[in-house]
């Protein structure tokens, strides 16, 4: 079990931090709301200035065009089919029911999941259980990516759902039932991949390669009950990257995107050409420089996974600060990453507000991520050009929300103190399971200490 940090919260700070979160989650969406109104009943102004979500146009279009392409002989012959086998083999069984029960059947019970999750989770800040639930719908309801992901009809929710239960599965020690969460999740989308870090920082590196491996079984046993052959799903798979890479990395058909630095790059350089400082960037695979920054930006993403995984499993002492880590880094892995994905920094949220020890900046990381989960459409970018929606409704939230995340991040790990005893026992704990049983029943225990 991990270690207490030398200095404890007091036993209100929890309490403090929710209902920081909830005020602030609150007025934002109150704002929101009003601003939507005035633009829309007041001053009879359309879309994108009337609401805080997407195109009315593609309300659950999410859902309904992926559960149309699973309906494909070959899902991965249209290029935007990025999802692994078992979600194509998940979307084409609801494919049999009628869309509206689709949604109640992804959506609702993702949600109802999700409710459980937070009740159980801050069960010892609120013991109460009216009020606990009625914490639990506000973190849920008044959350901007949540009602988004629903109005897009994204099945994010699910994988939300799956990670929160494993986390606090993974909170409990219980690792098996965590591990049965993570795999369905890695399956349905990759990046949660990064999650199996944690099972490692716990010594359960048996069960993170076993998910591994569970999560390969899963791809190829998928593709016969696809009736999709191994080589050409590959192939075709590759190009549905290549295609995502040019059209969604590279060019600005995406921009409105909110859940990665790049976009937040891409948005700075489209400024910088407004107010004249550059010469307009040409957004085009073929162009060097936007090429040459994608690659020190993906080698400082690969620099500081590498450094987050270092933390969380040889020096970060708190489980749920590791886990809080993670999930702001996966949410901001893809480089075109969508609104939706902002999901993860709720469950990061709900991470830091549980936790047990209280460092400086415990509170302004809790701000920051609380402030990730309100609407931000009221300044629209008309000169960032058409979305994916069509219209000009690129808006300040494409920079403010990766800033955030990214700050937040950037918080936890300069906040996290460097004990060299302890890491050196982390150390020569992680070496110790690594080993195969053969080497371990041979060599004594003492083995290790010269590390």
């Amino acid at each position: 079990m991990d270690q207490p940090d030398p200095i404890s919260a007091p036993p209100d700070f929890r309490r403090r931090k929710l209902e920081l979160t909830l005020w602030i989650m609150g007025v934002g969406m109150a704002i929101a709301l009003a601003w939507a109104a005035v633009q829309g009943w007041v001053l009879g102004r359309g879309y994108p200035f009337n609401t805080f979500l997407f195109n009315p146009r593609f309300r659950f279009t999410d859902l309904a065009n992926t559960i149309v392409i699973s309906k494909f002989a070959n899902p991965y012959l249209d290029p935007s089919a990025m999802y692994p086998p078992f979600a194509w083999l998940c979307l084409r069984a609801l494919s049999i029911l009628p869309n509206s029960i689709d949604l109640v059947l992804v959506f609702f019970t993702s949600l109802a999941v999700l409710l459980v999750v937070v009740a159980g989770v801050l069960r010892p800040v609120v013991p109460q259980p009216v009020p606990r639930i009625l914490c639990c719908l506000l973190l849920i309801g008044t959350a901007y990516p949540v009602i988004f992901c629903f109005d897009r009809g994204n099945i994010e929710i699910v994988l939300a759902a799956l990670i929160g239960a494993a986390i606090s599965f993974l909170s409990r020690a219980r690792y098996l039932p965590a591990l049965l969460c993570l795999v369905p999740a890695i399956s349905l989308k990759l990046y949660p991949v990064l999650l199996l870090v944690l099972l490692v920082r716990q010594r359960q590196i048996s069960l993170a390669f076993y998910g591994l491996l569970a999560t390969v079984a899963i791809a190829l046993l998928s593709l016969p009950l696809l009736s999709l052959p191994v080589q050409t799903t590959w192939k075709l798979y590759r190009q549905d990257v290549a295609v995502y890479t040019n059209f969604d990395v590279y060019e600005n058909a995406m921009l409105e995107n909110s859940a990665s630095p790049w976009n937040a790059f891409k948005l700075v350089l489209l400024t910088a050409g407004k107010v004249g400082l550059l010469d307009p960037v040409q957004f085009d695979h073929h162009d060097p420089f936007l090429r040459h920054a994608y690659t020190i930006y993906a080698a400082g993403g690969f620099l500081l996974s590498a450094v987050l995984a270092v933390e969380v499993c040889l020096v970060e002492k708190e489980f749920l600060r590791c886990a809080a880590a993670l999930l702001l880094l996966m949410s901001m892995s893809a480089p075109a990453g969508g609104d939706y994905r902002l999901l993860h920094d709720g469950v990061a949220l709900v991470c830091l507000i549980m936790l047990r020890t209280r460092r400086t900046h415990d509170q302004l990381a809790v701000i920051l991520l609380a402030l990730i989960m309100i609407p931000k459409r009221e300044v629209i970018l008309t000169f960032a050009g058409l979305s994916e929606s069509g219209f000009a409704d690129v808006s300040a939230h494409v920079f403010l929300d990766p800033i955030l995340a990214l700050a937040a991040l950037l918080l936890l790990v300069y906040d996290c103190p460097f004990h060299a005893g302890w890491s050196r026992l982390r150390a020569r704990g992680l070496i110790w399971a690594l080993l195969p049983g053969f080497l371990r029943r041979s060599l004594p225990p003492t083995a290790l200490h010269v590390i």
